[in-house]
């Protein structure tokens, strides 16, 4: 990813860091000096409340949810109806059924009392859900604060993005998903139904229509909801312990026993039964990713499909534009109209525009970019050269939406919302857009060469790249089905029609009737042979019937991985219709967050960095005439990587408070937000570093762990020469639950190691062959690559460790004891990894008048 400068915003959702008009961050310790008593009122205040009301705890709980689901946790929900907008209390979802309002206003007078016009009502609605679950006996978390209110609601938008009681499982996991929750957090997230009441009209079709129900449930159930009227008389969502938050919700659920549709969807022989399996018999595991999930909840704040707020306020919203450019979208459609009708092949063009933008540094509208004196933009990138079309369109949009407008709508945000009309005026299913993009100030056509999805690559390339993205198989595989519509030329699809055996043999010959062995390069075939300007699932028919027209298309069945779920949307274009809207809108959200290995990768340029000359940035310093650096230190070169971030980060910081934050505060703090939005538990950084003025190669060389040769000795001599423990080592090493590794640092192991699981060892060769594919890379934690957890030390005690260094830990040697006991303890796990880092954070700091502080991280002040 190329280094970004002139930053106006930036996604970093994942690293919790927030700036508005006065520098601050999202940080369990953001009230610690304006308002220390903050935590202690709020759950004396919910402590009280429920000695009073037991429901109260599932109230707040819920209060916050439907907050956090309407343009994020900002306290929209509490704001009373006005002149100029009608509000949340009133939705669907919140009439006669939400409540807890005057606890909140209670809270909220006696913080008031004690720190005024200091806390959010966002924050303290935040802090009153964690102790509700607490005081019922769910697990306490870490908040992080700093969260700030909105000035306006949208009944409208309440209306259309809070769950529903009767969702399926696929609307679930869709209304989930818009909102970067995955299907394992919607399903824990769920859990919240351990605690609650819900009225009659909402679970009445359950109970007298369904035949997934206990039948004495059933009757139980119907005794207080007739099939007419009493339709808010009450009953508790979890039968045995209604006000105990526990896993019993889970085991009612394999019971049969649910109150509502969307419970009862979850164990259904569906894609979630596992999991609620998994949490009916372990409440520990419950707890603990119910805890992860409300963080990470808590976290969608104008950021989450967003971006760093500035000195704008700014969020990505459907309604970002309702009352600067009410008529954007009208506008849009009906441009997209015109287009169409005067060619077809457009609405496939400006799809593929919006994806080639996209999967380039984020939906920025870099791909719309001339070329300058200082940047080559992407325009004439090889998968662009001759095939991106509708630039002129895009231009036409944007002169309509000035004239009604002006200065107001990005480029970026019209080129989305172009796509989505596309294939809608196709057949396909329509989407909310969140809005609120802006455009980029320069582009790359090194980045675009590298990094948009060849015609000629495999499956496990496909799934890399979009991975690379933050988008998962399936989202790789139904945004494939884009090529439901357009077409392409005849060089990008000549090697599969003369050449390859998996292909149709009549349609490889219509193929090449347009398509000689030599010459015709340009010439056009459809991408979907059946119905080329219809947006259907006619394309995954054609995979399945071998007549796919590219190789990219192909591969996706063809006896691997995808093959079921192709088959799946050649027989359900419903199905198919739906998953492609919400993978549409994750795509819509790339930007430099995106990136799922980039926690990992900030976590390690840290570890890196602390462990040279101590914490203080030298690693982020480019050669100069008078130092080697440490970037291309071996354990460093070509692996190292998420500079960019860091600058970006810097850049926003520097314009809200110049000169006053280190790059090696802003490095430490990244490192500990990465962890947290990945499940793990965050941990007080001590702030106050200065940056180093010089770097060393040979001291990175030296210093650092080697994954290839160091043994377990070896391990504990380099972490004590730090300060560490043999124990605090281990710990530490559980940073490589999250992170990929490259071919050349485990091949020795895969190929040469006795003390590896076979399957595994086969497993990795595949990907990394005894010769080249040195930088081939495969997950450092083949369970959950982008999940803070203990599964790192459970692959361990199962041999199946990446790398060497990982393996020893565990191979009859001092720490086997302590990795058995992580691999069954995340909770202790995750905590231990939070001191170790307290401690590895203040690894020789500069202070005082040491260093400087840094105006660019890469260079030294002159």
């Amino acid at each position: 990813m190329a280094a970004i400068s002139h930053i106006h915003l930036l996604t970093l959702s994942f690293f919790a860091f927030l700036v508005s008009t006065s520098y601050a961050q999202l940080s369990p310790t953001f009230y610690s000096t304006t308002c220390p008593n903050l935590q202690t009122i709020v759950r004396s205040a919910m402590t009280q409340a429920i000695s009073s009301d037991s429901r109260i705890a599932a109230s707040i709980l819920r209060l916050h949810f439907h907050d956090c689901f309407v343009n994020g946790c900002d306290a929209s929900i509490l704001l009373d109806d006005t002149s100029t907008f009608t509000g949340e209390k009133n939705a669907g979802p919140n009439r006669n059924s939400a409540r807890g309002y005057e606890v909140i206003d209670t809270i909220k007078s006696q913080v008031e009392a004690n720190c005024s016009g200091v806390v959010s009502c966002a924050d303290i609605l935040t802090l009153a859900a964690r102790d509700g679950v607490f005081l019922q006996g769910g697990r306490s978390w870490t908040v992080p604060l700093g969260r700030r209110d909105a000035r306006t609601a949208s009944q409208t938008a309440a209306n259309n993005q809070i769950p529903a009681p009767t969702d399926s499982l696929a609307t679930l996991i869709s209304r989930f998903s818009a909102k970067g929750l995955n299907a394992q957090e919607m399903t824990a997230l769920s859990g919240s139904h351990s605690i609650g009441q819900a009225g009659c009209n909402t679970f009445r079709t359950r109970i007298y229509n369904e035949t997934n129900i206990d039948p004495r449930f059933a009757t139980t159930r119907r005794a207080n909801c007739p099939f007419t009227g009493g339709d808010r008389n009450l009953a508790p969502l979890d039968i045995q312990t209604a006000t105990q938050f526990d896993n019993n919700y889970f085991q009612n659920l394999v019971a049969q026993r649910g109150l509502l549709h969307s419970d009862q969807v979850l164990f259904n022989n569906g894609s979630q039964d596992a999991l609620v399996q998994t949490y009916s018999q372990n409440n520990g595991r419950f707890v603990s990713d119910f805890a992860a999930a409300m963080v990470k909840m808590g976290n969608i704040i104008l950021s989450f499909l967003a971006f760093l707020v500035c000195t704008s306020n700014a969020q990505l919203s459907p309604t970002f534009y309702s009352t600067t450019c009410p008529n954007l979208e009208t506008i849009v459609r009906n441009a997209m109209t015109q287009a169409i009708s005067s060619g077809p092949r457009i609405a496939a063009s400006i799809l593929r525009l919006h994806f080639h933008d996209c999967f380039v540094n984020g939906c920025d509208a870099s791909i719309l970019l001339d070329d300058t004196s200082t940047f080559t933009g992407e325009k004439n990138a090889a998968p662009n050269q001759n095939s991106a079309r509708g630039y002129g369109l895009i231009d036409t949009i944007k002169s309509q939406v000035e004239a009604n407008c002006s200065g107001v709508v990005s480029c970026a945000d019209i080129l989305t919302l172009a796509a989505r009309d596309g294939v809608f005026l196709q057949g396909g299913r329509s989407w909310t857009v969140p809005l609120g993009r802006r455009d980029a100030r320069t582009a790359s056509q090194t980045a675009a060469n590298n990094q948009i999805p060849a015609p000629t690559d495999s499956l496990a390339t496909l799934i890399s790249r979009f991975s690379a993205k933050g988008l998962n198989a399936q989202d790789m595989t139904v945004l494939s089905g884009s090529h439901s519509i357009g077409q392409a030329g005849c060089i990008t699809f000549r090697t599969r029609i003369y050449n390859e055996t998996n292909i149709d043999p009549r349609f490889a010959t219509l193929r090449r009737t347009n398509c000689p062995f030599t010459g015709g390069d340009r010439n056009l075939a459809p991408l979907d042979i059946s119905s080329a300007t219809q947006f259907d699932n006619n394309y995954f028919q054609n995979l399945v019937a071998q007549r796919g027209l590219l190789h990219s298309d192909q591969v996706l069945f063809n006896n691997g991985s995808q093959d079921a779920l192709v088959r799946t949307y050649s027989q359900n274009n419903g199905r198919f219709l739906i998953d492609f809207a919400a993978a549409m809108v994750k795509m819509g959200n790339i930007t430099i967050k995106s990136d799922s290995r980039m926690a990992a990768s900030i976590l390690r340029l840290h570890f890196h960095d602390c462990f040279v000359l101590g914490c203080e940035a030298s690693i982020l310093l480019d050669d100069t005439a008078t130092f080697t650096g440490e970037k291309n230190a071996i354990a460093n070169k070509d692996s190292l990587r998420g500079y960019e971030v860091i600058d970006a980060i810097k850049s926003e910081v520097e314009a809200n408070c110049r000169g006053v934050v280190s790059c090696a505060d802003i490095l430490a703090l990244a490192a500990r937000d990465g962890v947290v939005m990945q499940g793990g538990l965050a941990w007080t950084v001590p702030l106050g570093r200065r940056d180093g003025t010089t770097a060393s190669q040979t001291a990175a060389d030296n210093e650092l762990p080697d994954p290839v040769n160091d043994s377990l000795a070896i391990l504990i001599s380099k972490f004590a020469a730090k300060g560490f423990k043999a124990k605090e080592m281990t710990v530490l090493s559980g940073s490589h639950t999250i992170g990929k590794a490259s071919c050349i640092t485990f091949r020795p192991r895969i190929y040469n190691d006795t003390n590896i699981d076979p399957k595994f060892a086969a497993t990795r060769r595949a990907n990394c062959p005894v010769t080249g594919g040195d930088l081939n890379l495969a997950p450092l934690d083949i369970k959950t690559g982008t999940r803070f957890d203990n599964t790192y030390f459970q692959n361990l005690v199962a041999k199946r460790g990446l790398l060497h260094t990982d393996q020893v830990l565990f191979n009859n040697g001092s720490q086997d004891a302590v990795v058995r006991s992580y691999s069954q303890n995340n909770e202790r796990f995750i905590r231990d990894f939070a001191a170790a880092m307290f401690k590895m954070g203040n690894i020789s700091p500069l202070t005082g008048t040491q260093g400087e502080i840094r105006k660019n991280c890469r260079r030294i002040n002159y």
